[in-house]
């Protein structure tokens, strides 16, 4: 580590337990689930880059200049692969991770690797605690309750049936109720009804936990897509409802009044503040304020130091204790365009939010926080001075700026390291408006415990499945059919059992088992690859089973759709 450069941030990993964990390992899980490992033979996935890739090609018109798209992105893997090199510090990385694997596998009766509820930093504690805090919470009467069964269904049929409503009264068109209708317990848009927000509001509050069903009677759960907007509609009429009654039974007049969620920031007299906090507390029993008064003429507001100066105020950048300034590191196997417009990021909100006279002071600060993410020394240097100058100038002679109003489309493409640099977007599309969008290939997230309750593989959605046949007593078949579906997984085998149990030729499945006499185990069923994009996921499709083309009783048209160019690199 030392050879490297690298140190390790003990505030980043915090050890609950009494287990002394290797500085290796703590260097490692110390960088987060989302820190993504470098890219070997075993991580690489070419048929998930061609999938993705395929989705730009094929909106191309010319057949010519799909195939050339295609050739060239199959030589680019094939290279690729036959010349996979990493440097010393990959390498340091893969044998701590390989090293990592092993020494949580030690203990992985034993503890929980999760990550902390604030702050970003990485958590490991025994598991007896973690369930015990869980057990606590959830015991919670007043807010959980626990219910019999899995509401799923019930709550599956009762959306399709408000969808089917909202079209038959042409609220929505026939496209918006193809989106909205539920197959794997995807609740409906917010319309103004009160059917509907009971059922968006109420009925959706559940969730699985060690394999119990609990409803949430109180509040939005977190993670709720519509749980930001309640909290703003409550906070608006809690402080409307405030303002009233301190101006109309008090006669305080608050002249400036600003919130975020549930953080208010509010200029007021002193001898007004309990008042006021009485009678924010008075909205409802379980929404309790606390107050902060200023210190020192200052008082923090999110990330801004608020100072007094006579009768002015003066901004700071401010950081809570909490915040571990954990980012993307920069040994982390990303788009280097995506470390560097981090830390950009992370300059210009320091500097364009604090005071000049807080300058020299943050510039430090932004210098340790880099360093500690393994930002080099030069590039840190260059990136202040670029924003500096940049703010500066703009500060000096203010423009206005225009904006492009063209209509990006955004293909989400997954990164491999010295392979994307290769594949240039203008290779498959000649519309300048197509951004490639990178996501991981390989995080520390497969070392972290899965804290949330596992969903069964009959229960899951958006699949791509695989089907042994099994034979019959006097031969040997284990010949494969690949399918895919977008319902659970459940629901597409018990059709494939109907089909094959009356002798139906509607699927090769059926055919092969109606024609041979075989069985096959449907219990057995593998999940291959997991797709939400509906296109993408015919593609993977027809990618397997031309990968497994010697033992698919498929169909030819199965993958008539896919190129033979890509034959050499599966």
């Amino acid at each position: 580590m030392q050879k490297l450069g690298i140190g390790l941030n003990n505030d980043w990993f915090v050890n609950k337990t009494d287990i002394d964990f290797p500085v290796e390992t703590k260097w490692l899980l110390s960088l987060g689930r989302k820190f993504t490992l470098p890219t070997t033979k075993t991580s690489f996935q070419p048929i998930r880059m061609i999938a993705e890739i395929e989705q730009i090609i094929q909106q191309e018109k010319d057949d010519r200049v799909k195939e050339i798209a295609r050739c060239k992105l199959s030589n680019n893997i094939i290279q690729f692969k036959r010349n996979i090199r990493h440097n010393s510090a990959e390498k340091f990385i893969l044998e701590t991770f390989n090293k990592t694997k092993t020494f949580l596998k030690s203990h992985k009766d034993d503890i929980i690797l999760t990550d902390a509820d604030k702050g970003n930093k990485t958590v490991v504690m025994y598991k007896e605690d973690y369930t015990e805090k869980m057990n606590k919470l959830l015991d919670d009467k007043n807010t959980y309750k626990i219910v019999r069964n899995d509401p799923t269904n019930a709550l599956q049929r009762k959306n399709n049936t408000l969808v089917d409503e909202l079209y038959k009264s042409k609220i929505i068109d026939y496209r918006g109720k193809q989106q909205l209708v539920c197959t794997a317990a995807i609740a409906p848009r917010l319309y103004k009804f009160l059917n509907i927000l009971n059922f968006c509001l109420k009925d959706n509050n559940y969730f699985a936990c060690n394999e119990k069903f609990y409803i949430q009677t109180f509040g939005m759960p977190m993670g709720n897509p519509l749980s930001p907007t309640i909290a703003d509609i409550i906070m608006d009429d809690l402080l409307n409802a405030t303002m009233i009654e301190l101006k109309e039974i008090y006669k305080i007049d608050i002249q400036f009044i600003v919130k975020y969620v549930d953080d208010i920031f509010a200029i007021v007299k002193r001898k007004d503040v309990d008042i006021i906090l009485k009678t924010l507390n008075k909205y409802h029993r379980k929404l309790q304020f606390t107050i902060e008064t200023e210190a020192n003429f200052r008082i923090p507001f999110l990330d801004v130091m608020i100072h007094r100066r006579n009768d002015s105020l003066i901004l700071d950048w401010y950081s809570k204790p909490t915040s571990s300034g954990r980012l993307i590191n920069y040994l982390s196997s990303q788009p280097s365009k995506y470390k560097i417009n981090t830390a950009k990021n992370l300059i210009n909100k320091i500097l364009k939010i604090s005071h000049q006279q807080f300058h020299d002071t943050n510039i430090k600060k932004i210098f340790n926080i880099l360093r500690s993410n393994n930002y080099p020394e030069h590039i840190i240097h260059s990136l202040v001075k670029q924003i500096t100058t940049q703010i500066n100038d703009k500060r000096n002679n203010p423009t206005i700026t225009t904006t492009n109003n063209e209509t990006k489309r955004y293909y989400s493409v997954t990164y491999v390291p010295r392979l994307s640099e290769k594949i240039d977007r203008k290779e498959y599309t000649n519309n300048q408006n197509t951004i490639l969008a990178y996501r991981s290939n390989h995080t520390l997230s497969s070392v972290f415990t899965k804290t949330k309750t596992p969903i069964e593989p009959h229960q899951q959605n958006n699949v791509v499945y695989e089907i042994t046949c099994e034979g019959s007593e006097n031969e040997k078949c284990n010949r494969i059919y690949i399918g895919t579906t977008k319902r659970p997984l459940a629901v597409r085998l018990s059709e494939h059992e109907a089909d094959i149990k009356k002798n139906k030729s509607n699927t090769a499945l059926s055919q092969h088992i109606s024609a041979s006499g075989h069985t096959a185990d449907l219990t057995k069923t593998k999940i291959i690859d997991k797709e939400k994009r509906e296109r993408t996921r015919f593609t993977l499709e027809s990618l397997r089973i031309l990968q497994k083309r010697d033992k698919t009783m498929n169909k030819k048209e199965d993958t008539d759709d896919i190129a033979t160019a890509y034959l050499l690199c599966l």
